[in-house]
């Protein structure tokens, strides 16, 4: 990453990120004033210039290199630098400005390169959700986030029943139009609610400011929309779902993610294609039975 830039610092608001830049162009504009005519510190104005680039932005990189060049400029004739002919002064003006647009496209397409790659790295190939590692990082901001608000959080945990037979007599192929076609669903809830498929036929919902009552509406809507996608493969695939709510959020996704995985899998014993919902407190009590089971509408 260009100037090893910390993701702490990225993450800070704009204001903050523009300051930054701003205090270290005038550093540099101050020691090249003070450094007199008889050293130039013109390169290093690519320092402020690649650090607006890579953590704002081109337009604002392109901003802070008008800058750099104007004062320059002006230092240039300050000093009465006047060189055999004053194109000479112009003409290095306007390569400074070449040299500071070609370091900002460079930082700004590895910028987005950059960025393909953390999506990658936190994206399902498959299904374009969100992969373990990516529902783990955005869901310990969420549960930071209500803890800081005291709001509700519900955990998700999806199982597909018969999803091996549909590989075993229908082939791979549409196996992974069933996986397909569950995270199209899963896409069309809210955009506050972060889907991922954790491996293999299991997934994971995790739903922000969502209480029990919240919880059982959305996952009404949902199996009802996931049988309605098997029905028209047509696969013969149903769902058992586990569904955790807290009041009070654990103090990591992977308890969460367990105390919907032990809801599952008793709604996987009990009868496919249910769905079990309990209240958990600020720990998943995954060696308890749950309390309150619901059977969900059942697939075909």
């Amino acid at each position: 990453m260009p100037f090893n830039l910390p993701r702490s610092f990225l993450a800070l608001p704009t204001g903050l990120k523009v300051l930054a830049a701003v205090t270290l162009l005038t550093i540099v504009s101050v020691a090249d004033y003070l450094a007199g005519a008889d050293l130039t510190l013109r390169a290093v104005y690519l320092l402020p210039v690649g650090l607006a680039a890579w953590s704002v932005g081109p337009a604002f990189a392109a901003l802070v290199g008008v800058f750099s060049v104007g004062f320059c400029l002006y230092l240039d004739f300050a000093y009465e630098l006047t060189r055999a002919r004053p194109i000479f002064i112009y003409s290095d003006a306007i390569a400074r400005a070449l040299i500071y647009a070609a370091a900002t496209a460079v930082i700004d397409r590895l910028n987005d390169a950059q960025a393909r790659l953390d999506r990658q790295a936190r994206t399902d190939p498959l299904t374009g959700l969100y992969n373990r590692r990516g529902f783990q990082e955005l869901g310990a901001r969420e549960i930071e986030r209500a803890k800081r608000r005291s709001t509700p959080l519900a955990m998700v945990g999806v199982d597909l029943d018969g999803f091996k037979g549909v590989n075993d007599t229908m082939g791979h192929g549409e196996g992974d139009r069933v996986l397909v076609e569950v995270a199209r669903v899963f896409k069309a809830g809210r955009v506050t609610d972060l889907a991922a498929r954790l491996g293999g036929d299991e997934f994971a919902i995790l739903l922000p400011d969502t209480d029990s009552v919240l919880a059982r509406k959305a996952l009404e809507r949902i199996h009802v929309q996931l049988t309605e996608a098997m029905a028209r493969g047509p696969w013969p695939v149903t769902f058992s779902i586990g569904v955790a709510t807290y009041e009070a959020p654990p103090p990591t996704v992977n308890e969460m993610i367990a105390g919907a995985d032990h809801l599952m899998y008793e709604a996987k014993r009990s009868a496919k294609g249910t769905t079990i919902y309990k209240e958990l407190g600020a720990k998943a009590a995954v060696n308890e039975p749950p309390a309150l089971a619901r059977p969900a509408l059942k697939g075909r």
